[in-house]
């Protein structure tokens, strides 16, 4: 066994300390969870490929199951059993099965009736709900169902709400018949768009890793680079590029790469916190790099009305833009403390395994694919699981049998929960938005704060997606400030799919900034670092995630159909170079180690690369290329 593959071995252990607690069950038990998470995957594949049930079936399900999966494996409270379902969860499980059977039996009816609310009607909503909240609080924290409950007594106190958040109010009949009986509350359009696009991709992204294709996605970059300055480092930026911009998940792709990446940073001389902190940057990037980008932006295509496809399109530069960012902020941390590459000896042979493993690429290659040719984008995923079984078949080791299908239908199922647990809950949310006109409110509110200035508005939207990152999941997040804050930025002229995939990236905030900040808990479990101070300089990594909003509004990075493809270029071509005057400033080295004037020179050469403007980005370029030269001679001072 080789170096690399002893080093991977060991380390891949790290990844369950940055786990979710979950109960540790045997026996029977084991396997009903994992007879039901694979049943659970498998349905969606299965409705994927050959035609999806009716609405009420195809939500239900995911509703339920998610529910059922959730009572199954996270407790109640701390001293609930630990290696056993509690007698008071299999109660729970049996009311979600009467909740879910209820709803799929008898939506039909109560479409028709619509409106008419029957009693029967009204508890089994209370009791959905009820459930749907504790779910929530279970996986997630308290944070979300309280913002829950807050909107069902907004929406039930609007009499007597101030003036500004004043309306009618609604009758408990009236809230918990919407909440359960129509397909805009609890099982609305979050719970749709997990179960018919989100949950596809977290099975694809574990039948990834049981063929052995994501395993490639991390060996191949660091056959390439990892002999590089700083090469870990840049190498965990790639490799969670490429995992990433399929898994989905930004906390599933610092766990699945950063078992590998953190210890391998370490041992090349970076610090704990600073490896801990360069895994969540580069993984948080994943939501936004095509072909998947996150759960946000499935959500993003049912709201705007635009196709995902399009979106995928305006996404891809403002994405490859920030990834070179952090590569940068890479760069100058290991220049900065002279950290070196991996030996050849600690690496895999790059020809060697592009030779050996070059066809388990196919996988991307099939869904991009399929995505261009305009399929939906579950279709494309469910071809894409296809050609993981395929690809699989190639080597004996990697071959994907009828054990290894289940158990990847299995994991997919129980680490859906942990986007799944907050879909019902922040349906009632939604709904209570809906049902008051807060939506409104709240916009006039942001544009009365801002003076109507897009600038201050931004910087506002920014701060509520930082208020709410505290406990709000990221996708839950941008699902609230969608339909709170994205109609303020529209009516002052910032385009549509621009405004919401502003609010989009904001929602990631909360991925690495403290004091809550689940990726960089995550990494500096593995890291074995402090997670405050991960979470500090995870975010500093990251910076073009407060930054890109307003080259949003103000560049035209996103290709959109005002500007021109030269106006497009040039905005790219200066962005990305006032990406490195703003790491060297961020880093405090460029060649050499800054000083007070670099760090004035870089900020004013930053700012004229960032805002598009031709003389302004020439102004910008000759002062980043005189403190460059600057350094340089201060650093080799000429020999007399």
């Amino acid at each position: 066994m080789s170096t690399w593959e002893t080093f991977q071995k060991k380390v891949s252990k790290l990844a369950e300390t940055a786990l979710p607690t979950k109960r540790k069950l045997s026996g029977f038990e084991v396997w009903l969870v994992n007879i039901a998470a694979a049943l659970f995957s498998g349905f969606y594949v299965y409705s994927s490929g050959f035609g999806m049930a009716a609405p009420e079936v195809h939500r239900g399900v995911y509703f339920g199951m998610t529910m059922i999966l959730g009572f199954m494996l996270y407790r109640f409270r701390s001293t609930s059993p630990t290696t056993r379902i509690s007698k008071a969860d299999y109660v729970l499980i049996a009311l979600t099965i009467g909740c879910v059977g209820y709803f799929m039996y008898e939506y039909p009816k109560m479409a028709y009736r619509a409106g008419a609310y029957t009693q029967a009607d009204v508890i089994v909503g209370i009791i959905a709900t009820i459930l749907a909240l504790e779910l929530t609080r279970r996986v997630l924290g308290n944070i979300l169902p309280v913002l829950a409950i807050l909107a069902l007594i907004y929406v039930y106190f609007g009499p007597y709400m101030p003036e500004f958040l004043l309306h009618k109010g609604f009758s408990i009949t009236r809230i918990s018949g919407y909440l359960f009986s129509t397909l805009d509350g609890l099982l609305g359009v979050v719970v749709n768009t997990y179960a018919t696009y989100v949950i596809m991709f977290i099975i694809f992204g574990s039948f990834m890793e049981k063929s052995g294709v994501g395993k490639f996605l991390i060996d191949l970059p660091y056959s390439l680079a990892g002999r590089l300055v700083g090469g870990p480092a840049k190498v965990s930026v790639v490799a969670s590029a490429l995992f990433g911009s399929v898994s989905g998940s930004a906390v599933a792709n610092t766990v699945a790469t950063g078992a590998f990446t953190i210890p391998l940073m370490k041992k090349s001389g970076y610090e704990p916190h600073i490896a801990g902190a360069i895994e969540p940057a580069a993984s948080t990037g994943g939501q936004f790099l095509p072909p998947v980008m996150g759960a946000g932006a499935f959500i993003m295509a049912e709201i705007t009305g635009v196709s995902y496809l399009t979106i995928v399109k305006l996404a891809v530069i403002p994405a490859l833009i920030y990834f070179f960012s952090v590569f940068v902020m890479v760069h100058f941390e290991a220049k900065k403390h002279n950290l070196k590459g991996l030996s050849k000896e600690e690496l895999p042979d790059p020809l060697q395994t592009l030779k050996s493993g070059w066809y388990l690429a196919l996988p991307l290659f099939v869904l991009i694919a399929f995505l261009v040719k305009g399929y939906s984008p579950n279709m494309c995923a469910f071809w894409a699981i296809i050609s993981c079984i395929a690809v699989s078949w190639v080597k004996k080791e990697t071959r994907m049998g009828p054990q290894e299908i289940y158990d990847a239908l299995s994991q997919a199922g129980k680490s859906s929960l942990i986007v799944g647990a907050a879909a019902g809950t922040v349906g009632i949310i939604i709904s209570g938005v809906t049902l008051t006109g807060l939506g409104f409110s709240f916009s006039d509110m942001i544009l009365s704060l801002s003076s109507e200035s897009l600038p201050f508005t931004i910087v506002l939207a920014g701060i509520a997606a930082f208020i709410l990152g505290c406990g709000v999941p990221v996708t839950a997040s941008y699902v609230i400030l969608a339909v709170l804050a994205a109609p303020a930025l529209i009516e002052l002229q910032f385009p549509l799919v621009g405004a919401h995939l502003a609010l989009h990236w904001y929602s990631q905030l909360s991925n690495v900034t403290p004091p809550v900040c689940l990726c960089a808990y995550a990494a500096a479990a593995i890291a074995n670092s402090d997670p405050f101070k991960t979470g500090i300089h995870s975010l500093k990594f990251s910076i073009f995630l407060v930054l890109m909003p307003f080259l949003f509004a103000y560049t035209p990075i996103l290709l959109d159909p005002r500007w021109t493809f030269l106006e497009t270029l040039q905005s790219v071509i200066f962005v990305c170079l006032g990406a490195i005057t703003f790491g060297a400033f961020l880093q405090g080295y460029y060649y050499d180690h800054n000083k007070i004037a670099d760090y004035l020179l870089l900020a004013i050469a930053t700012f004229c690369l960032l805002i598009f403007n031709l003389p302004a980005n020439f102004i910008g370029t000759i002062l980043a290329v005189i403190v460059w030269f600057w350094q340089k001679k201060r650093a080799v001072p000429m020999a007399e």
